[in-house]
C-alpha cells in the first residue's frame, strides 16, 4: 500500500502510473477468477479509459465526467433559468430540490449532502439550496444518509470507543464515501473496493476534496510496511481494487458495510463473497440500495435481497415493498424497470441492534416506518404521478 503524496500535481501522477499498474494486473487475471470483470463491466469500461489521458487541470474537474459512472449528466441543470433563481422560495418549485427537501425531512442540517466545488466549473453540477450544492447525485446520496442518520447509525459509530472504519463496495467516484467520512463527527477509516478503472476516478475525486486527509491506494509490487488493520486505522481513506480483497482478511471487525447500485452490476458469486466477507466481520450494518436484479446482467441468477438475506436480517423486510418489489426490474414492468430498493442488514453474529434515532425510513416512493414496515399512503399517492412520468420517459426513450 502506498501513501498519496498531499501535493496535488504529484498524487495525481501517482495515482495514474499506479492504477495503470493495477488495470493491467487485473486485465491479466483468468476468466476463471473469482473477481475477473463480468461481460456487463468489459463493455462499460470502454467508455472510462479516457479519464486517465486527462492533465492536472482536468482531472480537477473530474466530476463534470462522473456521468458515465452515474448516469447523471452534469449538464441537465448548468443552463437551465431555474439555477439563477433570485433565492430558495423560486428554487424550491424544482423537481430535483423538491425531491432534496423530501430527502432531508426531520434529519438536521449537518447531514444535508453537498456537492464539494473545487473549481467554479464543479459548482454548475447542481442547484445551490440553503447552503448546499444539490445535484442529482446527492439527492440519491441524501436518502441513504438520512437513512443511516435516521437508523441510528451515525449516532452508533460516533460512540464507539474505537476509530469508525467503514467499507464500501463498489464506491463510483467515491461521492457517497466522501459525504458519509464528511458527516462522521469522529475521525473514521473509510475502505473503498472496487475495480480497478472506477477507483481511479475515487482516487482523484477524494484527493482533489480532502486535501489533507492521509490516502493509501494498493500497487501491484508494493510492500506493506505496517499490518493491514493497523494501516486501515491510521488513514482516512484506503482504496483496494476488488481482485485483492484478500488483502483485508486480517481486518477482523467492521462498523459499517455499504452498497449503492452495484451489487446489481455483479456476478453471483461476487455479491455472495462480498455479503459474506463482510458479514462475518460487521459488529454493525450493512446498508444496500440496488435493483433486485439489472435486466442487463447475465451473471447475476438472484435477486439482490435473497443475497442479502442469506447472511442478514433485513430491514425492511423485503416483503414490506409489497408488488413493487415482486414486479421490478424486468423489461415486462418498465415503469418499474429501474426501481431501487433500501434495505439495512443486520448479520447474526453482531452484537448490536438498530436503535432509530426517528421512526422514518426512505425510501424512492415514499417514507416508511421503522415500527410496522409500512409505506405511508399519503407518501406513496404523492410519489405515484412522478415515478409515472420517469418510467414513461423511459419507456418512450427505449
Amino acid at each position: 500500500m502506498i501513501a498519496l503524496e498531499h501535493n496535488l500535481p504529484d498524487a495525481l501522477q501517482h495515482i495514474k502510473t499506479a492504477f495503470r499498474n493495477m488495470t493491467a494486473e487485473h486485465q491479466a487475471l483468468p476468466a476463471s477468477h473469482p473477481f475477473a470483470p463480468s461481460a456487463l463491466w468489459n463493455d462499460a469500461r470502454k467508455f472510462l479509459d479516457f479519464a486517465m489521458e486527462l492533465g492536472p487541470s482536468n482531472l480537477m474537474n473530474v466530476r463534470l465526467h462522473s456521468g458515465f459512472i452515474t448516469g447523471s449528466a452534469w449538464f441537465s441543470h448548468a443552463h437551465q433559468p431555474y439555477r439563477f433563481a433570485k433565492d430558495d422560495t423560486a428554487r424550491r418549485n424544482v423537481p430535483m430540490i423538491r425531491d432534496f427537501v423530501r430527502n432531508t425531512a426531520g434529519v438536521p442540517r449537518h447531514y444535508w449532502c453537498s456537492e464539494p466545488a473545487p473549481t467554479p466549473q464543479t459548482g454548475a453540477v447542481g442547484i445551490q439550496y440553503e447552503g448546499c450544492l444539490v445535484s442529482d447525485d446527492t439527492v440519491r446520496y441524501q436518502r441513504s444518509i438520512s437513512n443511516l442518520y435516521c437508523g441510528g447509525v451515525f449516532k452508533l459509530l460516533e460512540s464507539l470507543s474505537r476509530r469508525p472504519r467503514v467499507l464500501e463496495i463498489g464506491g463510483g467516484y467515491g461521492g457517497f464515501t466522501h459525504q458519509v467520512h464528511r458527516m462522521l463527527r469522529v475521525p473514521s477509516s473509510c475502505v473503498l473496493v472496487d475495480l480497478p478503472e472506477i477507483l481511479f476516478w475515487a482516487a482523484v475525486f477524494l484527493r482533489i476534496n480532502n486535501p489533507s486527509a492521509s490516502i493509501y491506494i494498493y500497487e501491484p509490487g508494493s510492500i506493506l510496511a505496517s499490518s493491514v488493520e493497523a494501516l486501515v486505522d491510521s488513514a482516512d481513506f484506503v482504496l483496494i481494487p476488488n481482485y485483492r480483497l484478500d488483502i483485508l482478511d486480517p481486518v477482523k471487525e467492521l462498523h459499517l458495510m455499504l452498497n449503492l447500485l452495484s451489487f446489481q452490476e455483479m456476478s453471483t458469486s461476487q455479491v455472495e463473497t462480498y455479503v459474506r466477507f463482510g458479514a462475518e466481520r460487521l459488529k454493525g450494518f450493512l446498508y444496500s440500495e440496488n435493483f433486485q436484479r439489472h435486466w442487463m446482467n447475465k451473471d447475476l441468477t438472484r435477486p439482490v435481497s435473497e443475497i442479502l438475506a442469506d447472511h442478514c436480517r433485513l430491514v425492511p423486510s423485503p416483503g414490506a415493498y409489497g408488488k413493487i418489489l415482486q414486479n421490478a426490474n424486468v423489461p415486462s414492468s418498465p415503469l418499474l424497470l429501474w426501481a431501487l430498493f433500501p434495505f439495512f442488514g443486520i448479520p447474526g453474529n453482531s452484537p448490536v441492534e438498530l436503535a432509530p434515532v426517528t421512526d422514518t425510513f426512505f425510501t424512492p416512493y415514499g417514507r416508511m416506518r421503522f415500527k410496522g414496515e409500512k409505506l405511508l399512503k399519503a407518501d406513496v399517492a404523492r410519489n405515484a404521478c412522478r415515478w409515472l412520468v420517469k418510467g414513461l420517459a423511459a419507456r418512450l426513450a427505449g
